[in-house]
């Protein structure tokens, strides 16, 4: 959807509560929904921006437990 990151979220503690730091910066506005341990979805101020990018990168290490430098992130923004 619009200006959303939607991402596995395998935790069943509030997202607020387990990720204060990556959900005050300034790109994200804020936590649309959640289903704990299946997944998070997320409003931000611009897709495009830069800094959504180095976003999921830090969500994929912090969160997903990822390697930095070893993972590849393909993005697609669609239009509907």
């Amino acid at each position: 959807m619009d200006q959303t990151i939607n991402a596995a979220y395998p935790f069943d503690i509030d997202p607020e509560t387990r990720l204060p730091a990556l959900l005050k910066r300034p790109v994200i506005i804020d936590v649309s929904s959640f289903l704990p341990g299946t997944f998070l979805t997320l409003a931000v101020k611009d897709i495009s921006d830069r800094a959504v990018v180095e976003w999921v990168e830090d969500y994929f290490v912090d969160v997903l437990g990822c390697e930095r430098g070893e993972l590849a992130i393909d993005t697609r923004i669609e239009h509907l």
